[in-house]
């Protein structure tokens, strides 16, 4: 069976000394807000589910910004884990970075990365026991082909929205589609191969680097890694499979979540996407790692 590797770049925002990196750098133009980096304390469940749920996973790449960022509490003896610094794949040009698009971007560059991979946010857990042929088909990714073709085209005035409008550009550009395509995003681990990024970049690296350059924080011009997702969908790359993402589940955590909305999702996704859309009602957050403590009761082997 070929190597399968997970990667998961991660931030922890009461870090000193990443806090004084970033307040150095506060006043330059992008996306600062504050729930683009707060660490919601929920993080060993990624390791957790990881852990119980894929425990045939090659290496686990964690990707920080330094050492001060490798989370206190992590074991780093589990011969799976491979702590990535930015530095150690990032153009120097681009340092430092807060910006999550040139993090993703260049990922394919870490050293001994496996052809085949699964990118995750920080904020994604797995929750059921799965199996490599859940992502690869014989080293095919496994996807859903849904085409949307609207949401891109919405009125939106957020620098999310155009990022994404970029990115949606710069792939029927790139793939000559002759029409504008789109195809439906999520906000899940997604299964990738390697070779779209290498050759994707070896071909077209001057626009995504174009799109990078000055951007310590999201810029409106940015290009999202999303474009590689698009151009596995496109040419073939990724195997459809409409029933790929039925059993995971994203959850939009905000000031009116409600705790039986969140075990709700706990009890029947495979995996979940926890995204931080909290204002003011940090007691969700508690409620929220109660649930998930009540579903990952035991230390992984990534923990101390």
């Amino acid at each position: 069976m070929t190597p399968i590797d997970i990667v998961v770049p991660y931030v922890n925002n009461s870090d000193p000394m990443w806090l004084k990196e970033f307040l150095r750098y506060k006043s330059n133009n992008g996306d600062r807000g504050s729930n683009r980096f707060r660490d919601l304390g929920i993080f060993k469940y990624f390791f957790r589910g990881v852990d119980k749920c894929c425990p045939w996973i090659n290496n686990l790449f964690l990707v920080v910004q330094g050492e001060s960022q490798v989370p206190k509490w992590l074991n780093r003896n589990n011969p799976k884990i491979k702590i990535v610094y930015h530095d150690d794949y990032i153009p120097k040009s681009y340092l430092p970075t807060f910006n999550s698009n040139v993090i993703e971007d260049f990922i394919y560059r870490i050293p001994n990365l496996s052809k085949n991979f699964i990118y995750c946010n920080d904020d994604m857990i797995f929750l059921k026991p799965l199996q490599p042929t859940d992502f690869f088909d014989n080293g095919r990714p496994i996807g859903v082909k849904r085409i949307d073709t609207e949401s891109y085209k919405k009125n939106g005035t957020s620098i999310f929205h155009h990022m994404l409008f970029n990115t949606v550009m710069s792939f029927n550009l790139i793939a000559k589609t002759g029409k504008l395509i789109k195809y439906k995003d999520f906000h899940l681990p997604i299964p990738y191969d390697k070779s779209i990024w290498e050759s994707t970049w070896e071909h077209h690296g001057k626009k995504i680097e174009d799109s990078l350059k000055g951007s310590t924080f999201r810029l409106p011009k940015n290009i999202i890694h999303w474009l590689f997702y698009y151009l596995q969908m496109y040419t073939g790359i990724t195997k459809d499979d409409p029933n790929y993402l039925l059993q995971n589940g994203y959850l939009s955590l905000s000031d009116t979540s409600k705790p039986e909305d969140i075990r709700n999702k706990l009890d029947t996704a495979a995996a979940i996407c926890i995204n931080d859309c909290i204002k003011n009602n940090m007691g969700i957050v508690k409620k929220c790692k109660d649930l998930l403590e009540q579903h990952f009761p035991e230390k992984s082997s990534y923990e101390l």
